[in-house]
């Protein structure tokens, strides 16, 4: 029909998993990609942006500041979304070889205070408060191992609702677990506190199931806590940080295969063909093989889907809700099968079964739905083959970064990559061996713990507190 463009594959939503899923099917010979985003740039949650600056401190106080200073902020890109780099994501830091960012240690020096609860403020010491008492101390530990503990009995990240007993535990809140395992206030509040950050709500809103997951998927809870040897402990060496990356991924892609302010309205499915047809916001309709949807779930329901979409996906859009704050600027310094099945594909960083709510989450995501729409017939040839080869070079590279910073790579690299690496290493830098071996001793230290745990099918039989 004139007026309507084809094209084999349609992603949707331009952060991380959306750029991921586009990059890998261009670099799969999918000659005919769009991808389409709502706002006027990429990135998503995780974007860049100027910040309105206006400094506060005594040097400046009534003078408005240094004016070279706000010139100077006015012109900055500053990190708008996700921040850090886990040592072992490296689809973050494969890709970020790949368009030629670095990663840099997160300063976690000086003093840190905590007050979990009011008037009892402390200082942490090797991440423990100083001064709690011995019941809170050991509640802590409590609600912290317990739950690292269960989450080791998720098998099957790709399709968790399969286990009954996970199914089971999403009837309680993390809340709920919380009460049932800690009789301590200050222990409880510290365990709230922590993940508040990490989840952006409130322990009586958090399925328990989705705690285990997440911290499953992330490696352990302990791991998405931590700075060093965790979740913060780099970030990219970039002031635009993600928002950077993704600017530089949409850079790969062909010019006129990104289309910028265009919103997604309407998604129908035709009967003779079996395609997708899209209308966007602004009129124009494209007709598509594929569809990647790359978008957060909340989102959905801003789309009219026909047929409509199951009932447990729109269920999404109502439980996700946006969470408020604000940015703080200082000077120097996939889902179940449905009725269209094989066409429309889901990704973003909620979608993943390996660090789950993070950007390399979101490229694992819109990699895994690219690979799916590749696998119904977009082979790329030798081409293919090429770009493959190319990947792999840029992924050995990313490796042996990694290992110059001191990350480590749990075994990741054949005995000659790891040598040559830590030829190139600084002085002082901790080599491959010299982590292996720690995390051996970490691990010696962890299992003994082992011993006396319980597992999830205790807490569902409300005999928490008696096993101890």
């Amino acid at each position: 029909m004139e007026g309507e463009t084809h094209v084999d594959a349609l992603v949707v939503g331009g952060g991380a998993s959306g750029l991921a899923a586009a990059l890998h099917l261009q670099d799969q010979g999918c000659s005919r990609v769009v991808l389409v985003e709502a706002r006027d740039a990429t990135g998503g949650r995780a974007g860049a942006g100027n910040l309105q600056t206006q400094w506060r401190d005594d040097a400046d106080a009534g003078s408005g500041g240094d004016a070279e200073d706000q010139a100077a902020a006015a012109a900055a890109q500053n990190s708008l979304g996700a921040g850090y780099v886990d040592a072992t994501q490296r689809r973050v830091l494969r890709m970020a070889a790949r368009v030629g960012l670095g990663v840099k240690a997160v300063n976690n020096s000086g003093r840190h205070l905590v007050e979990a609860v009011p008037g009892a403020r402390r200082r942490l010491v090797d991440d423990i408060p100083r001064g709690q008492s011995l019941g809170t101390l050991l509640d802590t530990a409590r609600l912290v191992n317990r739950a690292e503990i269960t989450s080791l009995d998720i098998r099957n990240l790709e399709a968790p609702w399969e286990d009954e007993t996970l199914r089971a535990l999403d009837a309680f809140t993390v809340e709920d677990f919380v009460q049932a395992t800690a009789r301590d206030e200050e222990a409880r509040s510290l365990f709230r506190l922590a993940l508040l950050p990490v989840f952006g709500a409130e322990t009586h809103e958090l399925s328990l199931a989705w705690l285990l997951y997440y911290a499953r998927a992330g490696g352990s809870l302990s791991r998405l806590l931590a700075v060093k040897d965790g979740a913060q402990e780099y970030k990219l060496a970039h002031a635009g940080g993600f928002g950077e990356l993704a600017r530089r991924m949409a850079a790969l892609l062909r010019p006129d295969s990104v289309r910028l302010g265009n919103s997604v309205v309407g998604i129908e499915k035709l009967a003779e063909t079996g395609d997708l047809r899209v209308k966007l916001g602004q009129g124009e309709v494209i007709i598509a093989k594929h569809v990647v949807l790359a978008i957060q779930p909340s989102l959905y329901k801003d789309i009219q889907f026909s047929p409509a979409l199951p009932s447990d996906k729109l269920a999404l859009c109502e439980t996700m809700n946006r969470v408020q704050g604000c940015y703080v600027k200082v000077r120097r310094e996939t889902l179940r099968k449905d009725h269209m099945e094989g066409r429309l594909h889901f990704a973003g960083a909620e979608t993943a079964t390996c660090w789950t709510g993070y950007v390399d989450g979101a490229i694992q995501a819109g990699e895994r739905a690219a690979a799916a729409v590749s696998a119904r017939g977009f082979a790329g040839g030798i081409m293919g083959i090429i770009t493959y080869m190319r990947r792999k070079s840029q992924a050995r590279q990313a490796k042996r970064m990694s290992v110059r910073a001191g990350m480590d790579l749990r075994g990741v690299l054949t005995e000659e990559e790891t040598l040559q690496a830590q030829e190139e290493a600084p002085a002082g830098t901790a080599t491959t061996s010299e982590v292996d071996a720690s995390r051996r001793a970490a691990s010696r230290r962890v299992s003994k713990n082992f011993i006396k745990t319980i597992t999830y099918t205790d807490f569902l039989n409300h005999s928490t507190r008696e096993n101890l």
